[in-house]
């Protein structure tokens, strides 16, 4: 399985969300608090308009995204 990377902030109702259905799937995967910049750089280069999102190897996966991908494994 591909490595992968939830980038999270500390109030975010949707990263909490997130968090338990990868844990409820037994999914591993490790939680990264970004500072202010390294989020900015994602959602702008990556078209990605809020948090939380997933980085699965190279992929970075919106909310949505990223809840459909869950729901399929």
């Amino acid at each position: 399985m591909k490595d992968i990377t939830v980038y999270i902030s500390d109030k975010c109702p949707k990263c909490n969300i997130l968090k338990i259905k990868l844990n409820n799937k037994g999914i591993k995967y490790q939680e990264k608090i970004a500072s202010k910049e390294e989020i900015d750089d994602i959602l702008k280069t990556k078209n990605i308009m809020s948090l939380p999102i997933l980085k699965l190897g190279d992929e970075y996966l919106d909310f949505t995204q990223a809840n459909n991908w869950v729901n399929e494994q």
